[in-house]
C-alpha cells in the first residue's frame, strides 16, 4: 500500500510536469470524449454533493471520458463547494487527487480559477456594524468553520503544486499559505478569539510539514512513512517563519487570557461586594460575568491547544491582590447574636433544642493544650478565599454540561497516618454511625482530638462529607461534631462547608435528574450546620435565593428542606432576619402566582410556618376522670380476642348501679367508631354477655345504635361517614351474636332504602332531598350490613324475606344514577356472595314491576290471615320502631304474619306479671325458652343427620352380598300402617308381606309376596326396623335431655341475676 506521503510526492510530480508540458493544440483523441450535457451534469452534481464520499478513481475516471471544457466554471465552483465538506483526512486526500486529475489535464483552465475560488473564500471578512451582535457571532462562526477546511485544503494543494498565484510563482513553497494564515491571524487584533479554532487546527494537522520539527515539539502525525521526504517540500526558513508567526499569535493570546481573567476576578470581586451589601447579585451583573466566563474559558482552551502544538508552556494567571473584604465577614458568624429564651418568638422550640445547638463540649477542657496548639491559629489574609467567598452564580455553561461527575474530596497519597494511629481513627469512623446523642457524639469529638493531624483532619472531614443519603438522623450529630472541633480545627468546617457547596451546585445544574434523596442529604446538612454558626451567612442565603429565584421542580423541595432546618433560626437571627423575611415574601408571591400541586403547596406553607409560627391559644387537653382514662385503656388497648374473657370480667366489677359509670359504659359501646374497625364485633360479644346479666343496659345501647343511624341519614353530612361506616357494622355484628333479632335487621335494610323518599317508594322522576341520585353511602352502608350478617339469611322464612328486601334494593340503586366503579364492585360481591343465582335487573321499569308484584302477593297472603291483625297490632305496640310504615308494609306485615303462623303465643306470657315487686311468676312458654327460628333449625338439622345416617347404612348394606333370584322389596305408602299393628299381624300370620317390583315389557307390575318369619329377608328386615327404632328413641332422650339442662341453666342464672337486685323469681309447675 503506497503511504501517504509517497503518494503526496508522486502527486506532485505530475502536476508539475503537466504545468512544463502544456499542450498548444487539444491531444489527439479528444474528438472520442463524451460531450453530453447529461453526463457533464450529473458529473457538476456528484462534485457538489459526492466529493467527500464517493471513492476518487470514480471520478477520475469520468474525468478523463469528459471534454469539461465547455463546462470548466461550473467544475471549478462544484469542486469549491464539494471541498467544503471534507472533514476527514481521507476525504481531503481523496478531494486532492481529484484535482490533481483536473490539473494535470487543464493546467491553464482549472488551476487558475480554482485558486482565486480559494483565495477569494480564505480572505479575512470585514466586520459588519449594521448586523445585531447574536447574528454577527453566528456568521462569524460558520465563517470560521468553513476556513478551518478550505486552509487545510488550501495547503495540501500547495504541496502538490496544485497552486497558481495571480501574481505568480512564489520563490519558497509554503509562501501562499503563510501569506493567507498571516491575515486571517492578525487582520484584527480585537477578534483574536475568532481565529484559535483556525490556528489550533492547522497546526495539530499540518504542523509537521509547516513547522520546524524538534526534541521538545514531534510531529504530530503518527505515519512511520514520513521521513520519506514530503515534510522537506516546505523549506527550513520558510517553517521558521510559520514558527515565528505562530509564537507571536499565542504570545497576543496569552496576554489577552491574563488580561481577560484579571478582568474577570476584578467582577467577581465587584459582585462579592455587592453581594454583601445587598444580599443578591443583579441580573445585569450576573450576565455580564456570565459573558467574561464563556470569553475566557474558549480563548484559554486555544491558548492550552497551541500551547501544546508549539511545546511552550502555559502562561500563569496573577491573582488579585488581597482586599479588606475577607476581614470583614468571619468563618459563619453573625455580628448579631441571636435573641435568647424558647417559644413562638425565639430562635429555639424549646430548651433541649437550645441545648444541643449551643451547649458545644469546649475541648480545651478536655484534651491538653498541646494537642490543639498547631491548628488554634488564626486564619491570616493569605488563606484560601474558597470557604469565606460570597458563592458565584451558576453558570450556564455549567449546566449545560451533562457530563461532569458529583464532586468528592480526594485523598491526598503524599500525606498518610502512620499504622497505630491510622487504626485508631479508623475505629472511631466506625463508630460514628453509631452515635446518636449528646453524650455519645461528645465523646467522639474528643477521642478524635488526641489523634489531631492534618491527615486525621482530612480524612475526617471526607469522611462527614460522604454521608449515606440514607442515613439524614445522623446529619444534626454530625453537624454537633464539626461544630466542636471547628473551634480548634477550622479546617474541618471549611472543607466540610466547601464540599457541601459544590455538591450543592452540582445539584443544581442536574435538574433534571432524579437525585431526590441527594438533595435532601445536602440541604438538611447545609441546615444543621447554619444552627451551628458553621455555615457562613451568605452561603445559606445564596442557596435560598437559588431555589426561591427558580422554584420549579426539585427546588421546591430544596427550598422546603433548608425553611425546615434552618429559616427560623436565619429569621429570627439580627444579622439575617431581614434579607430572610423578604426571601420568604417573594416565596409566598410565587407560591399564590404559580401553579403548584396540592402536595407543593402544602410543603410550602408547612415550611413557611415552621420558619415564622402564627400565634395560637394553646387548646388544653380534655380533662378525663381515672374511671374514664381506665375505660379507654381497657377498649382501646386492653380489649382483643384473646383478652376478651378477663375484659367481661373486669366489666362485670364495675359499679353499675352508679349513673355515672352506667353512663360511660353506654357511650363506649354506642361510639364504636373510635375503636379499631377490626374490633367491632368484640364490642358485640361484650354486649351479649353482659345483656344476661344487665339487660336494661342491652336495650340501652341497642336503642342509642339504632338512633345514631336514624339521624346519620337524616343529616347525611359526610364528615360523619366513617362513624356510620362502623355503626353498621356494629348493627350487623349485633346480629350475628344474638344481641338483636332478624326482624330488627330487616328494619334497617329497609329503613336505610326507603328513608327521606317521598311515599317510602324511590324514584328517579321523584328524588329526595335526604338521598339524592347521585349518593350512594346508603348503598355503600346497605352492602356493608349485607357483608357482615347476610350469610345467615340462607333458609326458611328468613331467605324468603331477604330476597324479597333484595328486589327493592335492586330498584332503588336502579333509581340513582350511574354508580361509581368501586360501588358498583361492591354491590356486586354483595349479591355474589348471598345470591350468586339471582338475575339482576337493568332498567328501572322492570324492577319497579317486580317489587309491585312482590308487594300484591305479598298482600293476598295477609288478607288470607285476618285473625292475626290483633296480635300484629300488640306486635306493634310493644316499643319496637315500624320503619317500614305506609305504602311499602311489605316487610313488617309479612314479618308479623310469619310470627302469627310460626308462634301465635308469644306474647301471652307478657301479660301474666305480678304486681308484687318482691316476686315474678315466669310460666313455660316465656321468651327465655328457644324461639320459632331455633326450633326450625334444630329440625332441619336433624332432618338432615338422620338422611346421613340412613344413607351411610345403605351404602354399607349394599357391600354385602345380595341374595340370589330376589327381587328388590319395597313398601306402598298406602299400605304402610303402624309398627304396632304390623308386629300383631305378623305374630298371628306367621308371615310376613313384600311388595315384588317387575317389569313385562314396558309396564311396571307389582305383586305381594308371602315371606315366612323365619326365613332370612324376613328376619333381616325385622332386626333392621327395631335397630331404627331403638336409634330414634335415644337421639329423642338425648335432645329433651339437653334442652331440660339448658332451660335450668337459663332459670339460675337469671335467679342469681335478679336476686343481686333484690328481686326473687319464683318459677311455676310448668302448664
Amino acid at each position: 500500500m503506497v503511504s501517504k506521503s509517497h503518494r503526496r510526492l508522486d502527486l506532485r510530480k505530475a502536476n508539475l510536469a503537466a504545468v512544463q508540458d502544456v499542450p498548444s493544440t487539444p491531444p489527439l483523441g479528444s474528438s472520442k470524449l463524451d460531450s453530453s450535457l447529461k453526463r457533464h451534469t450529473a458529473l457538476i452534481k456528484k462534485l457538489k454533493t459526492s466529493l467527500h464520499s464517493a471513492p476518487s478513481a470514480e471520478f477520475i475516471k469520468e474525468i478523463k471520458g469528459l471534454t469539461i471544457m465547455k463546462y470548466m466554471e461550473e467544475v471549478v465552483s462544484a469542486v469549491v463547494e464539494g471541498t467544503g465538506k471534507c472533514r476527514k483526512e481521507g476525504e481531503v486526500q481523496g478531494a486532492v487527487e481529484v484535482m490533481s486529475a483536473m490539473h494535470q489535464r487543464f493546467p491553464t483552465l482549472f488551476t487558475p480559477p480554482l485558486t482565486a475560488n480559494f483565495l477569494s473564500l480564505l480572505a479575512p471578512s470585514k466586520a459588519s456594524t449594521s448586523a445585531a451582535p447574536e447574528q454577527r457571532e453566528k456568521e462569524d462562526t460558520a465563517r470560521v468553520s468553513r476556513q478551518r477546511v478550505l486552509l487545510r485544503i488550501f495547503a495540501e494543494l500547495e504541496l502538490v503544486a496544485l497552486v497558481v498565484m495571480p501574481t505568480g510563482p512564489t520563490k519558497n513553497e509554503g509562501e501562499n499559505t503563510f501569506q493567507i494564515i498571516k491575515e486571517l491571524l492578525t487582520a484584527d487584533k480585537e477578534a483574536l478569539l475568532l481565529s484559535i479554532p483556525v490556528a489550533t487546527a492547522f497546526a495539530k494537522q499540518l504542523g509537521n510539514l509547516f513547522l520546524p520539527s524538534s526534541a521538545d515539539n514531534p510531529p504530530l502525525v503518527d505515519d512511520a512513512d514520513n521521513s520519506l521526504g514530503d515534510e522537506d517540500i516546505i523549506p527550513v526558513p520558510m517553517k521558521e517563519k510559520f514558527k515565528k508567526l505562530f509564537t507571536q499569535y499565542y504570545d497576543a493570546l496569552s496576554r489577552r487570557a491574563v488580561k481577560e481573567n484579571l478582568f474577570m476576578k476584578e467582577t467577581d470581586r465587584r459582585n462579592h461586594e455587592a453581594y454583601i451589601r445587598s444580599g443578591q447579585i443583579f441580573e445585569d451583573r450576573a450576565q455580564s460575568y456570565e459573558t467574561l466566563a464563556k470569553s475566557f474559558e474558549k480563548l484559554w482552551a486555544g491558548v492550552t491547544s497551541l500551547s501544546e502544538v508549539l511545546g511552550t508552556s502555559v502562561p500563569e494567571l496573577p491573582s488579585l491582590p488581597s482586599t479588606t473584604i475577607t476581614s470583614t465577614i468571619s468563618f459563619g458568624g453573625s455580628t448579631g447574636g441571636p435573641t435568647e429564651g424558647e417559644g413562638v418568638g425565639s430562635i429555639w422550640a424549646d430548651e433541649e433544642e437550645r441545648k444541643f445547638y449551643e451547649d458545644i463540649v469546649d475541648l480545651k477542657g478536655e484534651v491538653p493544650g498541646s494537642v490543639l496548639v498547631s491548628t488554634q491559629q488564626p486564619q491570616t489574609s493569605n488563606a484560601p478565599a474558597k470557604p469565606t467567598s460570597v458563592p458565584e452564580p451558576i453558570k450556564a455553561e455549567e449546566a449545560e454540561d451533562d457530563d461532569d461527575a458529583p464532586p468528592t474530596l480526594k485523598e491526598d497519597p503524599e500525606e498518610a497516618l502512620p499504622p497505630a494511629p491510622a487504626a485508631q481513627l479508623q475505629a472511631i469512623l466506625a463508630r460514628l454511625p453509631e452515635c446518636t446523642s449528646r453524650a455519645t457524639i461528645d465523646k467522639a469529638a474528643v477521642d478524635f482530638a488526641f489523634l489531631n493531624s492534618k491527615p486525621a483532619r482530612k480524612r475526617l472531614t471526607r469522611f462527614l462529607a460522604s454521608v449515606s443519603r440514607n442515613r439524614t438522623d445522623l446529619l444534626p450529630y454530625y453537624a454537633r461534631l464539626t461544630a466542636t472541633l471547628s473551634k480548634y480545627m477550622p479546617d474541618i468546617g471549611s472543607g466540610l462547608i466547601a464540599a457541601l457547596e459544590d455538591e450543592f451546585r452540582y445539584l443544581q445544574r442536574k435538574k433534571s435528574v432524579n437525585l431526590a434523596e441527594t438533595r435532601a442529604k445536602n440541604t438538611r446538612y447545609l441546615a444543621e450546620l447554619t444552627k451551628f454558626k458553621i455555615t457562613p451567612n451568605h452561603l445559606i442565603l445564596f442557596c435560598i435565593k437559588s431555589c426561591v429565584d427558580d422554584l420549579t421542580g426539585p427546588n421546591v423541595d430544596n427550598l422546603c428542606n433548608l425553611l425546615e432546618g434552618s429559616g427560623r433560626f436565619l429569621l429570627k437571627s439580627e444579622a439575617t432576619g431581614e434579607k430572610t423575611a423578604s426571601l420568604l415574601e417573594v416565596m409566598k408571591r410565587k407560591k399564590a402566582a404559580q401553579n403548584f400541586t396540592h402536595q407543593q403547596i402544602t410543603m410550602l406553607e408547612n415550611a413557611y410556618y415552621q420558619c415564622d409560627p402564627p400565634d395560637r391559644v394553646v387548646i388544653p387537653p380534655k380533662e378525663r376522670t381515672p374511671m374514664e382514662l381506665f375505660l379507654r385503656h381497657l377498649f382501646f388497648n386492653v380489649l382483643t380476642k384473646k383478652t376478651i374473657d378477663s375484659v367481661i370480667k373486669t366489666l362485670r366489677k364495675m359499679h353499675w348501679e352508679d349513673p355515672k359509670i352506667f353512663q360511660l359504659l353506654v357511650s363506649h359501646f354506642t361510639k364504636v367508631w373510635k375503636a379499631k374497625f377490626s374490633n367491632i364485633h368484640l364490642f358485640a360479644i361484650l354486649l351479649h354477655d353482659l345483656s344476661k346479666f344487665h339487660p336494661d343496659f342491652h336495650v340501652v345501647v341497642v336503642d342509642q345504635v339504632l338512633e345514631n343511624l336514624k339521624v346519620g341519614m337524616e343529616v347525611n353530612n359526610f364528615k360523619y361517614n366513617q362513624q356510620r361506616i362502623a355503626t353498621i357494622k356494629y348493627i350487623g355484628e349485633m346480629y350475628n351474636y344474638r344481641v338483636i333479632d332478624s326482624k330488627v335487621v330487616l328494619d334497617v335494610l329497609w329503613t336505610l332504602t326507603m328513608f327521606g323518599h317521598p311515599g317510602n317508594r324511590p324514584s328517579p322522576e321523584d328524588p329526595s332531598l335526604r338521598d339524592a341520585a347521585d349518593d350512594f353511602f346508603r348503598v355503600r352502608l346497605t352492602c356493608t350490613l349485607l357483608d357482615t350478617c347476610g350469610s345467615c339469611f340462607d333458609r326458611g322464612q328468613l331467605r324468603k324475606k331477604l330476597d324479597h328486601f333484595l328486589i327493592f334494593f335492586q330498584m332503588y340503586i336502579l333509581a340513582k344514577q350511574t354508580p361509581p366503579m368501586d360501588v358498583g364492585f361492591m354491590i356486586n360481591d354483595t349479591f355474589d356472595s348471598l345470591r350468586p343465582k339471582m338475575t339482576m335487573m337493568k332498567t328501572y321499569e322492570e324492577a319497579s314491576n317486580a317489587v309491585d308484584n312482590m308487594v300484591a302477593a305479598n298482600q293476598a297472603a295477609v288478607e288470607s290471615h285476618e285473625p292475626a291483625e290483633e296480635e300484629l297490632d300488640d306486635d306493634a305496640s310493644d316499643g319496637e320502631v315500624d320503619i317500614a310504615s305506609d305504602p311499602m308494609e311489605l316487610a313488617s306485615d309479612s314479618e308479623s304474619s310469619d310470627e302469627a303462623e310460626e308462634d301465635p303465643d308469644a306474647h301471652e306470657a307478657e301479660r301474666d306479671e305480678s304486681e308484687d315487686e318482691d316476686e315474678m311468676e315466669i310460666g313455660r312458654n316465656t321468651s327465655y325458652g328457644p324461639t320459632v327460628e331455633d326450633e326450625e333449625e334444630f329440625e332441619r338439622e336433624l332432618a338432615k343427620m338422620m338422611i346421613d345416617t340412613s344413607d351411610s347404612r345403605k351404602a354399607a348394606n349394599e357391600k354385602r352380598t345380595a341374595l340370589a333370584d330376589v327381587a328388590l322389596p319395597v313398601w306402598k305408602k298406602k299400605e304402610k300402617i303402624r309398627d304396632e299393628e304390623l308386629d300383631d299381624e305378623e305374630d298371628g300370620l306367621q308371615h310376613m308381606k313384600f311388595t315384588v317390583l317387575t317389569k313385562k315389557g314396558n309396564k311396571n307390575q307389582t305383586r305381594t309376596l308371602q315371606v315366612p318369619v323365619d326365613s332370612a329377608i324376613a328376619v333381616h328386615t325385622r332386626s333392621k326396623q327395631e335397630q331404627v327404632r331403638a336409634e330414634q328413641q335415644q337421639l329423642k332422650k338425648l335432645v329433651l335431655e339437653f334442652e331440660e339442662r339448658e332451660e335450668a341453666q337459663e332459670k339460675k342464672s337469671l335467679q342469681e341475676s335478679m336476686a343481686k337486685r333484690g328481686i326473687r323469681i319464683k318459677y311455676g309447675e310448668p302448664a
